[in-house]
């Protein structure tokens, strides 16, 4: 795990941590980080820890349908980013090898 120091204008601050937090392949964990006060331009001080894994090529995206039935979506280049609600947008690359051109 790696300690990083963040330190800049509040704005670009949190545009920066959440690109991080978007990238499958890393782990942010910045306990400190007040999100009310993080806006403006003002200069804000975060640590965060990072961990970084093993970045594979394809992931299992899986879904859980209404009747129970699990769907599995092989992607590529997946980004994940996980809204306040709980709620997560998935964006990926996939193909259909039955698919019409």
């Amino acid at each position: 795990m790696l300690k990083v120091q963040i330190k800049g204008q509040a704005n670009q601050v949190t545009s920066f941590i959440n690109k991080l937090q978007q990238r499958p392949e890393i782990e942010v964990d910045c306990h400190e980080k007040q999100w009310k006060g993080m806006y403006g331009r003002k200069d804000v001080e975060v640590t965060c820890y990072v961990r970084l894994f093993p970045e594979t090529n394809i992931q299992r995206v899986s879904l859980l349908a209404t009747n129970g039935k699990e769907i599995v979506i092989p992607m590529w280049d997946v980004l994940e980013l996980e809204l306040d609600d709980g709620k997560k947008i998935i964006a990926g690359k996939s193909f259909d090898i039955f698919g019409v051109r």
